[in-house]
């Protein structure tokens, strides 16, 4: 399994990030830079979840986080693709409506 999230230049489409296949509390730290690096982008920031196989809730929060402060700066992020994973963790974790309210 890899724990290792991909390079910040994994795409050369500015503003997409493709989540690993796993985000967990180990690379949180490459997942937070990631972020980190289009947060201030003024065009919307798309995150890829179809590969997404395993989140835990500190990634989820992080992602959170990132979606929510860059709703209250009126830039906006869209969630691409699909995952078991990732509508688990939504719907576990209660998000639904707070990713729709964001988005």
């Amino acid at each position: 399994m890899n724990n290792q999230a991909p390079s910040a230049h994994e795409s050369s489409i500015p503003g997409l990030i493709t989540l690993p296949d796993e985000c967990q509390l180990a690379g949180i730290d490459t997942l937070q830079r990631r972020l980190l690096a289009v947060q201030e982008h003024a065009q919307p920031v798309t995150l890829e979840v179809g590969g997404l196989a395993r989140v835990d809730t500190a990634s989820m929060q992080l992602i959170l986080t990132f979606i929510l402060d860059r709703a209250t700066s009126e830039r906006s992020v869209k969630i691409s693709g699909a995952s078991v994973a990732w509508n688990e963790a939504v719907s576990t974790l209660g998000l639904s409506r707070l990713l729709l309210v964001a988005a």
